[in-house]
């Protein structure tokens, strides 16, 4: 797949989580072939373990994503320029979760792998992909036991038109 494809335009583009999560379905269908409708975003404190901070989770057999509004507060404190890459990292790979995929290990290469295909090798969002930590340090992918609290859902989610992700 060629880079120049337009998904850079469109992500540099994009104003919230419905645009986001838009460019998420495109590119996800684009590689895998596998697409998914009627997922919620939902918003929680999920706070933070002594292994790190969980970004985000997709409980098996639901249709709920849910970001964690801890970690996002930390980004948009520390480093506010990655809070969208950030977002459409998490919701890609949560997505992609979502279509059935449960292996940790394998659901963060395929991520990196439609990262790469969609944007290039040298994508800031490929980099994220590849490495993660290197971007977010205290990211974990364990959530924290006891820790989720009140998940608030996005209205619109999955409406383009839907502005907004601070």
């Amino acid at each position: 797949m060629v880079p120049g494809n337009g998904f850079t335009k469109k992500f540099d583009d994009a104003e919230g989580y419905p645009e986001l999560f838009t460019i998420v379905k495109e590119g996800v269908e684009k590689v895998l072939g596998g697409r998914r409708a009627g997922l919620m975003l939902g918003i929680a404190e999920l706070g933070a373990a002594p292994g790190g901070i969980v970004g985000a989770y997709h409980p098996v057999d639901t249709n709920v994503i849910v970001l964690n509004n801890t970690a996002l507060s930390l980004i948009r404190r520390q480093s506010p320029k990655l809070v969208k890459p950030f977002v459409f990292h998490l919701l890609m790979h949560e997505y992609i979760h979502s279509l059935g995929m449960h292996d940790e290990l394998e659901t963060r290469r395929t991520t990196h792998y439609v990262s790469k295909e969609i944007f290039g090798r040298d994508h800031l969002l490929t980099q994220i992909a590849s490495n993660p930590a290197q971007f977010f340090p205290r990211l974990s992918f364990e959530i924290p036991a006891n820790q989720i609290g009140e998940v608030t859902l996005v209205r619109g989610f999955e409406r383009e038109s839907e502005r907004g992700y601070s």
